[in-house]
């Protein structure tokens, strides 16, 4: 399962595969003697991870993924609002800079957890209604997740305490907390609750509620994930009343369905302490602490779930906390715990591999010292760590120690913090896939750290070999070869990362990055060797094998050489060489045969066919070589027939439009041809016999250019041989462009007058050549918008004015234009002399009105004015009525002639009485 740890004491994960074991009892006071020992060799100098002046709540975690690369994530601590860091390390360090994990700004987190997966999957969750957050590895961190908000379990509200998370390597996660009705006031109806998340699904809908206990009495949970994505709650419920026994409980999560909770134990626990578990494969482990009777276990594997078992070596009561439990690759289950034994702290690593039974071995305590609460981490070799406190007489300091797969413990603890601190905080503990180490710790002053502390197991650094170096076995080889590179042994401190880089005279090969390599065609009598890189964490060296040449082989041929293409004279035919073994891939030389014999200087793998290969056979011959020798193979031979010129067996035909005309597309075939090889064929079109120049197309637009021409075209059929022509048939005739005999003219209608309001008509003139007409009036020699029929009314603007018409005529052979004459129209009238009245102004007398003298005017009306105002039309007489008496009487004549029509007014005269 997961190459990831995570987790502060008591809760730790190690990588490849460690699981968490649960959360530790709350910090307490206890009684600090001391650490014996110093330092152990391979352990790198305490860092601290703090920002200097800032305070931090006593926890952190630690973890690796399955790359190595590390991780600490702590709690600073900020009034009503504590803020979470992350750190990273990759391998061989520094560790980077702290990443604020973005929390929702509110609240205590001191109870936060982590978990980072194998993937690099990070998982983070906190107390304050259990909230959790998710970063998958090269992504950004996702939305806070609340795993208990309010309704979903307690209807009025609840508060999640003291959570647990755990994670395999396909991202599956579960997260178990304790939960109670109400935040003030008594705490009532403590519930166990967990919800699970999977990459493919997300999270749960809702979270799962368990209340075990008849007195609401249940400890904080532990979880595990396996490799399947199977989970496992545990956590310990009080039944019988306040006095009654503490039991072991676990629900179980399969398939993706939930099912119990089930009890595991009858033996007596204690809910003050969770009890610890880990997952690695499918097998569970989980252990726990009885109130004055030692340590106990439960382990799950193929077979199912073990009866409890009292593990070895655990001491009486004295102040316990909580066991914490890692399963490594073998699937053997560790619990370190810790308890009193004549008036000294023990720490006992329980050990119980798969199938046999529990075994145990004290941690090198010091003398005197004080109650530990140790978490232990164990990768996928079995390589084991662990972090603790222990003390001396001026305080307790964080130790280490680490525990190689079938090595032993070290005679001394390694104390990777720099002072002592006042009260029992926590250490947490990690384990790579390689067996180095990671812890930290936080020691505290007075009630709050300002320091988080890490420590990284290192080794000496790689260096290259002395005696024995990389070697490629085996030492002969040839193509297909499969050649394997051994490391050799290099100095320096193991277990090593070896890296691999095969070599072609000392070139590297791309990709080639395997401890195998199958020898290849081009590697032929060429030498390849090895890289090795062998890394640790102190540091990485190179060291390169001796070169295993490969053997040439001469070329042999397995598949003929073969001749394509069409074989006519005239084409190009090509020779595929075939297909041939040997050792370096072999070039080729080519030869052409007719019938049998060389064609001189004919050595290329293409060949064009000539006039003299017709009625022959042609083939061609492949020479393969290479450093090993050479080999030859000929091709099959084809025959060539004797090529035929051209002969036109249907003739071409012009099909378009039969009455052709300018803008007709007229189109050629190509007619029906014989000949070996089958001619090409192209066009040429003709006017009037003569080429069109740039016309080689099978089809023809009529110009004017072709105008009174008769159009037909070539067609020619060419081969190798010869070239043929053919002349189409169904010419066609292009009648000449419209051309003008008589000029048109303008003039009136029939029945009407050359005037103003009468109709006037454009004559088309005599034409020849012409189907259809087209006019434009013109005005002194420039055209009238818009005048444009044959036939227009004219009007007042024509008067005085030159007009014409212009007729456009068009036909088959094109368009021609000409202009008729102009044709004057007179004026409007113009009054020379004015109007005037003669006789007596005075009623019952009669006046006359004298029209004046005009210019071409032909007709005049009359009519009379009485101060301004018509009162009489008609006549140019006027008997004056009473009624003028006092009034001015005018006459006005309106004169009407070809121009339109003009109006003058007489000078007025009173009438008298």
């Amino acid at each position: 399962m997961s190459g990831a740890t995570a987790g502060w004491q008591g809760s730790g994960r190690t990588a490849p595969r460690r699981r968490r074991t649960g959360w530790v009892a709350a910090l307490m006071a206890w009684v600090v003697l001391g650490v014996s020992g110093v330092a152990g060799a391979d352990w790198a100098p305490s860092e601290d991870q703090a920002t200097p002046g800032l305070q931090y709540i006593g926890t952190a975690g630690v973890a690796y993924d399955g790359t190595g690369r590390g991780y600490v994530l702590y709690t600073r601590y900020v009034p009503f609002a504590d803020e979470l860091y992350l750190r990273e390390r990759p391998v061989g360090g520094p560790w980077g800079a702290p990443q604020r994990v973005p929390l929702p700004g509110y609240g205590i987190v001191r109870d936060a957890q982590f978990d980072v997966n194998a993937a690099g999957d990070v998982v983070v969750v906190f107390g304050n209604g259990t909230q959790a957050i998710r970063r998958p590895h090269g992504g950004s961190w996702g939305s806070v997740m609340s795993c208990a908000s309010p309704g979903s379990a307690f209807p009025t509200g609840g508060c999640g305490l003291r959570p647990s998370v755990d994670q395999n390597d396909a991202g599956d996660v579960v997260v178990a907390w304790t939960a109670y009705q109400s935040c003030n006031g008594n705490v009532t109806n403590w519930r166990v609750m967990a919800i699970a998340f999977s990459p493919a699904t997300g999270w749960e809908a809702a979270p799962q509620v368990w209340d075990i206990s008849d007195v609401d009495v249940n400890s904080y949970p532990s979880v595990a994930v396996t490799d399947s994505g199977n989970a496992v709650v545990a956590f310990l419920a009080r039944n019988g009343g306040l006095s009654g026994p503490d039991r072991l409980w676990t629900a179980e999560r399969v398939g993706g369905s939930w099912t119990g909770p089930t009890q595991r134990s009858t033996f007596v626990g204690s809910t003050a302490n969770p009890p610890g578990i880990d997952a690695r494969g499918e097998t569970v482990g989980i252990a726990w602490y009885g109130p004055s009777f030692g340590a106990f276990a439960v382990t799950r594997d193929a077979s199912g779930w073990s009866g409890p078992q009292s593990l070895p070596g655990v001491g009486a009561y004295g102040a316990l906390r909580a066991a914490s439990v890692a399963v490594d690759g073998t699937g053997e289950v560790h619990v370190a715990s810790s308890s009193m034994l004549n008036g000294s702290a023990t720490v006992t690593i329980a050990s119980r591999p798969a199938g046999g039974g529990w075994t145990s071995e004290a941690l090198p305590m010091p003398s005197g010292a004080g109650f530990s609460s140790p978490d232990l981490a164990a990768n996928a070799a079995g390589d084991l760590v662990v972090a603790l406190y222990a003390g001396d007489t001026t305080g307790s300091w964080a130790a280490s120690a680490l525990k190689p797969a079938g090595g032993v413990w070290p005679p001394t603890l390694n104390r990777f913090t720099t002072q002592p601190t006042s009260n029992d905080p926590l250490a947490a503990a990690a384990v790579d896939p390689w067996g180095h180490g990671l812890v930290v710790a936080t020691p505290i002053g007075s009630g709050l750290a300002t320091a988080v502390v890490t420590a990284v197991e290192t080794r000496d650094p790689a260096a290259p070999p002395t005696a024995d170096p990389p070697t490629i076995t085996p030492g002969v080889a040839g193509v297909g070869t499969v050649l394997t590179c051994g490391p050799g042994t290099f100095a320096g401190t193991p277990p090593f990362r070896y890296a691999y880089q095969w070599l072609q005279d000392s070139v590297p090969v791309p990709a080639a990055t395997a401890a195998t390599f199958t020898a290849r065609a081009e590697d032929a009598s060429l030498g390849l060797s090895c890289l090795v890189t062998a890394a640790n964490d102190g540091g990485s060296a190179e060291a390169v094998s001796a070169e295993v040449v490969v053997a040439p082989t001469p070329p042999a041929n397995t598949s003929v050489p073969t001749v394509t293409g069409t074989m006519v004279a005239g084409e190009t035919i090509g020779c595929l060489p075939g297909a041939w073994d040997g050792a370096p891939s072999p070039e080729f030389t080519f030869q052409w045969l007719r019938n049998g014999v060389v064609i001189p200087s004919e050595t290329s793998d293409t060949y064009v066919l000539s006039l003299a290969d017709g009625g022959t056979s042609v083939r061609c011959r492949v020479t393969a070589f290479n450093v090993a020798g050479s080999a030859v193979a000929t091709a099959a031979a084809r025959s060539v027939p004797v090529p035929v010129a051209p002969t036109n067996t249907v003739r071409p035909a012009v099909s378009g439009p039969a009455q052709a005309a300018l803008g007709s597309i007229l189109a050629c075939s190509a007619g029906t041809w014989a000949g070996s090889p089958p001619p090409s064929v192209t066009w040429e079109w003709l006017r009037g016999g003569v080429l069109v120049p740039g016309a080689y197309q099978p089809s023809y637009t009529v110009t004017a250019a072709d105008a009174g021409s008769t159009l037909t075209c070539r067609v020619t059929g060419a081969n190798i041989v010869a070239d043929t022509a053919v002349l189409a048939s169904g010419s066609r005739t292009i009648p000449a462009a419209p051309a003008n005999t008589r000029l048109p003219s303008v003039g009136p209608v029939a029945g009407a007058t050359w005037a103003v309001g009468q109709v006037a008509r454009c004559a088309n003139g005599g034409w020849s050549n012409a189907t259809s007409f087209a006019y434009q009036w013109n005005r002194n020699g420039a055209p009238i918008v818009g005048a444009t029929a044959q036939d227009r009314t004219l009007d007042p603007s024509d008067a005085g004015s030159a007009l014409g018409c212009t007729v456009t005529a068009t036909g088959r052979g094109g368009v021609a234009s000409a202009t008729s004459a102009d044709r004057a129209l007179a004026q409007a009238p113009n009054a020379t002399l004015l109007p005037s009245i003669t006789g007596t102004a005075r009623p019952g007398r009669n006046l006359t009105c004298n029209r004046g003298t005009w210019t071409n005017a032909s007709t005049f009306a009359f009519s009379w004015l009485r101060n301004g105002t018509v009162v009489a039309s008609g006549s140019s007489k006027y008997t004056v009525p009473a009624v003028d008496i006092g009034a001015t009487i005018q006459c006005r004549v309106v004169a009407t002639g070809p121009g339109g029509v003009g109006s003058a007014d007489s000078v007025g005269i009173v009438v008298t009485p």
